[in-house]
């Protein structure tokens, strides 16, 4: 599910003419980011998720 906002969000940003961004999320909504901005930024790894995807990808 995850994957798919992300790409619909994608796909939207790039029809409306915007170049040099990325989808992602920032407090449970689908924020667009400028790449330099979040090549920039350091965030923390959430190692449950970490976990879960080692565990997933058994």
């Amino acid at each position: 599910m995850l994957a798919s906002r992300l790409g619909v969000a994608a796909v939207e940003a790039l029809r409306s003419g915007h170049k040099e961004v990325m989808a992602g999320i920032v407090n449970d909504r689908v924020e667009l980011t400028p790449l330099e901005t979040a090549v920039e930024t350091k965030s923390s790894i959430n190692e449950d998720e970490v976990r879960i995807a080692r565990i997933l990808s058994i």
